[in-house]
């Protein structure tokens, strides 16, 4: 058998939504090119405290976890089971009849579990198959999208898994010709109607699930995480700090709302390729209700000043809107897709 050195550009990822926390998948399987994970298994061996002379002799192994994360580019294929995973409930609308379809995510007290397959570029040295990692009864913990000048959109799922297995590898081929990702250049930030010139955007989505205690007797598994407190929404938005007349520079607005204690909102929209007519595939994320946690702008030296505004997204009691919506407007009908 040739010798073989696992690399990093053969990785190749697959999810699919779990009927059952940690049980069998309940739809497709979807592949998905990755930047980088962190994905593993600790086990926390036991040592007997038994006393025998100068020596230990006795050891169990102990405590699993599962867990990491995923460093992916936004796409409009392929990623709406993390987006149905993180914040729980799906509902889709068929937009132009057999071609586009707009699915919303929205909050839910359940939170579904993807199983995760994971090709790290090795063979089984007695059967010489491709081997692959599987992590089942993954759920999201967090996950941070950014938007950077000159970038792809990042988004970044944290996972609180149950079990780490390996296997053949059964990952599905990669479609490349439907493989297209969002960009920096193709998005567009409003508040309320007005189109706001921003340089980087991030959110966070923290589902506080119970990582910690949520063991029990005879199992070194954990149980099935919930939430354990309730999600937060927070991020940042990044401007220049400067004013124009087309009412497309909001940095004083933002501070004033910041000084004042007042409230705001908005949406972000990465748009992609053309669906049918005028409709084009896209990732919009909405925040009803937001406040500012700061701040002030600093000089720093003779260039551009630049200003950053952390955020909070709270629940809208008017619209009853949850703190965060997102849609995902594409050319499939399966919202896991």
């Amino acid at each position: 058998m040739a010798n073989r050195v696992g690399v990093g550009y053969r990785s190749i990822c697959a999810l699919a939504r779990e009927a059952t926390w940690g049980g069998n998948i309940a739809g497709f399987r979807f592949t998905v090119p990755i930047r980088s994970e962190t994905m593993e298994q600790t086990i926390e061996n036991m040592i007997s405290g038994t006393m025998f002379g100068k020596s230990r002799y006795r050891w169990m192994p102990g405590l699993i976890t599962v867990g990491g994360n995923i460093v992916m580019e936004a796409q409009p294929r392929g990623q709406g089971n993390i987006w149905r995973a993180l914040l729980g409930s799906v509902a889709t609308t068929n937009v132009v009849p057999n071609y586009v379809w707009k699915h919303t995510y929205t909050i839910a007290d359940n939170l579904p579990s993807l199983q995760i397959e994971i090709f790290k570029d090795m063979i089984d040295t007695l059967s010489g198959d491709e081997i692959s990692f599987l992590y089942q009864g993954c759920k999201i913990n967090t996950l941070t999208l950014a938007a950077d000048i000159g970038e792809f959109v990042i988004i970044t799922p944290t996972f609180v898994g149950k079990e780490e297995i390996t296997q053949a590898n059964q990952i599905p081929v990669l479609d490349i010709q439907n493989l297209r990702v969002f960009n920096f250049a193709q998005g567009v930030f409003k508040v309320g109607d007005s189109e706001a010139n921003i340089y980087r955007f991030d959110i966070t989505i923290n589902n506080n699930l119970s990582t910690d205690r949520n063991r029990k007797l005879f199992s070194r598994y954990i149980k099935e995480p919930v939430r354990n407190a309730p999600i937060e929404v927070t991020g940042n938005i990044e401007l220049n700090w400067e004013y124009s007349e087309d009412t497309k520079e909001w940095a004083y607005t933002f501070y004033n709302n910041f000084v004042n204690g007042q409230e705001s909102g908005f949406e972000i929209t990465f748009e992609g390729g053309s669906l049918a007519t005028d409709k084009k595939e896209y990732l919009k994320l909405k925040c009803d209700r937001i406040f500012f946690n700061g701040e002030s702008p600093k000089v720093g030296g003779p260039g551009i000043i630049p200003i950053t505004f952390p955020f909070t997204a709270m629940y809208n009691t008017v619209t009853s809107n949850a703190e965060l919506v997102v849609e995902l407007q594409t050319g499939t009908s399966d919202p896991d897709d």
